[in-house]
Parts: structure tokens; C-alpha cells; sequence
């Protein structure tokens, strides 16, 4: 997992966690909580979500713990600098300077295969893969699973998909597990394949709100004025909300996960109206 894959450092700091702890690392809130020399670990805790950020001296002992490059502390810098600030100029600025300490990518990433992991059947069976126990069932017994929308044959063949492009792996057993491959590509490419990605999982959502009782899921919505400069701080709370959301739906628990759910926010504009005083 490289810091310059995430644009917000709470994401980063929540997934870092989230790596450790799958790893059966000793790295914990408690372990980082007496390494930096903090009281308590409810600072750690708002980082992982967002609330707060990383004080100078705090992230310089970060950057030593975990062992960051001189660029990598000064990419964390960016990224706390563009999530506090209010300017959208400001924002821009950070954004830019986060963008060119990006590395290129050695490769050329042809459309085929960044498809792949924006799929919806792809992404489900990575996220499968990414328990701590592997994914162990059959085509079959997903196929089933997932009421039969991708057939046994269809699930193999992508499962096969995904190992030969190194997203899963097969350990003695023959249980799969998620690696940690990650793949980008410019933003005009992204945005395409992330749309139709959207498209699908609202056609899904809308066929679950008669397929799933009330008690097993949550549908809902919310019409309400504002004004555009709102925007931006918007997108933070629901970015912040979801980081949140993540850190407590992966939370290690006396029980082991037996589904895999879909969260889903839109927030859009439904008008176009003419100021008044034009």
C-alpha cells in the first residue's frame, strides 16, 4: 500500500491500520498511542475518521514509525494541508503539488484489464478475497449466493480473470486471498469506467428495495437547498463519513463476516436555476 495511492490522509491512516491488523502486526492504536507519546488513543481514532489531523511534531514521529521517505512526509504534509483547508484556490494548489510527487506508472494499463476492477462481480469476489480466512467457496455455491445474477461458469471464469492479472492468489489450500495490486490510470479513464460502475450498483440498489426485507437493509433520501459554495465541504463530511463507516464495519468482532454489502451515497444537483439578480 503506497501513501501516494490516497488523496486523504484520514484514508490513508485507516487503511494503514486496517493492513496491520490483517497482517497480525503489533501496530495499534494503543502500540502508536505509547510511541508518540500520546495520553490517549482517542487522537489516533479521530485521525483514522477525519476529525482531527496530525499535529507537525506528531506526523514526524508517524514518519519515523513507519518509515516514510523524506517525499513521503512532505506528500502526508499535502495531503493534511488540502483536507484542512477552506480555500478551494488552496485546494487546487495542494492538489496540484500532491499530483506531481506522484511516480509514473512503468506500464501502459490497457482498458481490458482496469475494467475488470471496476465491475461490480470483480469487486465483489476481491472483496471475498480479502477476508482474513480466504475465499473458499465454489462457483456454485456463489453463483447461488448472489441469486444467480452471474452463473457458476461466469464466476470462474472471472475468478481465473483475476489471478491471471494478479489481483488473487491461491495459497496451499486452494483458498483465494486479495494481493495488494493496485492499479491507476488517468482520470479521463477512470471517470468512464467508474460511471458505468455506478450505473450498475443503482440498477442492483433498485432491485434490492423489493428483494430485501426492511430489516436487512437502508434505503434513503433527502431533498434540500444550499448554496454552491457548500459544495466542497459537503464531499469532505460524506468522504469523512465514509472513512468512519469503513473503520467500524471492519472492526475485528466476536463474529466473522458472512456477506458482503454494497454502501451507496449520491448527492447531485436536480435544479439549474438563474440567480435572481441576473
Amino acid at each position: 500500500m503506497k501513501l501516494t495511492d490516497f488523496v486523504y490522509f484520514s484514508e490513508y491512516f485507516s487503511a494503514y491500520m486496517r493492513e496491520k491488523r490483517s497482517q497480525g502486526s503489533p501496530i495499534s492504536f494503543r502500540y502508536l498511542t505509547k510511541a508518540l507519546g500520546l495520553t490517549s488513543t482517542s487522537s489516533l481514532a479521530m485521525i483514522a475518521v477525519g476529525r482531527r489531523y496530525p499535529t507537525p511534531s506528531m506526523l514526524e514521529k508517524l514518519s519515523q514509525k513507519i518509515g516514510w521517505t523524506v517525499d513521503e512526509k512532505r506528500y502526508a504534509e499535502l495531503m493534511i494541508a488540502h483536507e484542512r483547508t477552506k480555500s478551494t484556490d488552496d485546494k487546487q494548489i495542494f492538489w496540484e503539488q500532491m499530483n506531481r510527487m506522484r511516480p509514473a506508472h512503468d506500464e501502459q494499463i490497457d482498458l481490458d484489464r482496469l475494467a475488470i476492477i471496476m465491475h461490480w462481480e470483480y469487486l465483489l469476489l476481491i472483496c471475498l478475497a480479502g477476508e482474513k480466512g480466504g475465499l473458499e467457496r465454489s462457483p456454485e455455491e456463489l453463483s447461488r449466493a448472489l441469486r444467480y445474477r452471474v452463473s457458476a461458469k461466469e464466476i470462474e471464469e472471472k475468478i481465473r480473470h483475476l489471478e491471471s492479472h494478479g489481483f488473487i492468489d491461491r495459497d496451499a489450500d486452494s483458498k483465494m486471498h486479495r494481493t495488494n495490486k493496485v492499479i491507476s490510470t488517468t482520470h479521463e479513464v477512470s471517470s468512464s469506467l467508474i460511471k458505468t460502475l455506478h450505473q450498475q450498483m443503482l440498477k442492483i440498489a433498485s432491485e434490492e428495495i423489493y428483494q430485501q426485507d426492511v430489516k436487512d437493509r437502508y434505503f434513503s433520501s433527502m431533498f434540500l437547498t444550499a448554496s454552491p459554495k457548500k459544495i466542497e465541504r459537503a464531499k469532505q463530511l460524506l468522504n469523512n463519513f465514509r472513512s468512519e463507516f469503513d473503520k467500524m464495519m471492519t472492526e475485528e468482532d466476536t463474529d466473522e463476516p458472512t456477506e458482503v454489502y454494497q454502501l451507496g451515497l449520491q448527492f447531485f444537483k436536480m435544479t439549474q436555476l438563474i440567480p435572481k439578480d441576473l
